[in-house]
């Protein structure tokens, strides 16, 4: 009957065993195709922005392509020439127009260098949870390995092994260098 018992209690520790190591390998799994998943759309949120960066470019060429017609024709009717004062006045538009165009740029530059970075990040952190949760079912598997073992030397020594009773064991299979028997020293 002992016999069975320590079969059945050698069994369940080795299922208990890898279940934890598959369970803690696709949890793993799971977390690093989450951060997969999330780190692609920050990257597809980034690639958004660099196409709204060329919106924003053509939008400009075309305001400072309307404010030149605007004062070439404000100009002419008047019947004055383009230089001095309107030429000035219309060099200082288009520079104008260039800062805000630049100072867009650089806000859509930092918001793509944000996406990108979000997407980094997210990547290592997937990857280091996901080791932390591999690392977990290998420690559960060695736990539950420590218990089984415990739970079979309890099955064949009636009885879990005081301190005393385990270093006598241990005396008791230590190798004696001298006649290289078993025995004690």
């Amino acid at each position: 009957m002992a016999l069975g018992n320590a079969a059945a209690t050698i069994i369940s520790g080795a299922v208990s065993a890898y279940s934890s190591v598959s369970a803690g390998n696709a949890q793993g799994r799971s977390i690093q195709s989450q951060a997969d998943y999330e780190a692609r759309s920050s990257e597809q949120q980034a690639e958004l922005v660099g196409r709204q960066k060329n919106v924003v470019d053509r939008r400009y060429d075309r305001l400072a392509g309307r404010t030149r017609g605007a004062g070439v024709a404000a100009t002419a009717g008047k019947g004055l020439m383009l230089s001095g004062s309107p030429l000035a006045i219309m060099a200082d538009i288009e520079s104008q127009i260039e800062f805000d165009r630049a100072g867009d740029q650089y806000n859509l530059d930092l918001e793509k260098s944000g996406y990108l970075a979000q997407a980094e990040r997210t990547r290592y952190e997937g990857g280091r949870d996901a080791r932390s949760a591999r690392t977990a079912g290998y420690t559960n598997a060695f736990s539950s390995a420590l218990s089984t073992y415990d739970s079979y030397r309890s099955l064949n020594t009636k009885g879990p092994l005081t301190t005393k009773q385990s270093a006598a064991k241990a005396q008791q299979s230590r190798f004696s260098y001298r006649s290289g028997s078993r025995g004690a020293v």
